[in-house]
């Protein structure tokens, strides 16, 4: 049924065609790192724990995890290893 909307060997973000800085990768990653923390937020504090739970659970310190490790440390790394000509 999916099977033809993407050939295999073919990547959505295909870096290879264009030069693409590691400002832009890092950009992005941290663009769709922050679309990922936004779902895992609702979820947590509106499905998992609501009202009083997250503070009672320790949600600040997960919360504070998530945000070094998914939103700083993520796209810091993508900065320094991304390389725009490496080979496939």
């Amino acid at each position: 049924m999916f099977a033809g909307w993407i050939r295999p060997g073919t990547m959505l973000l295909n870096f290879h065609d264009r030069d693409v800085s590691r400002y832009e990768a890092a950009f992005y990653h941290f663009c769709i790192s922050l679309v990922v923390f936004v779902g895992l937020a609702y979820l947590v504090l509106f499905e998992w724990f609501p009202d009083f739970f997250y503070d009672i659970d320790g949600g600040c310190e997960g919360m504070r995890l998530i945000i070094g490790v998914d939103l700083v440390l993520g796209p810091m790394l993508t900065l320094v290893v991304f390389k725009a000509r490496k080979a496939a």
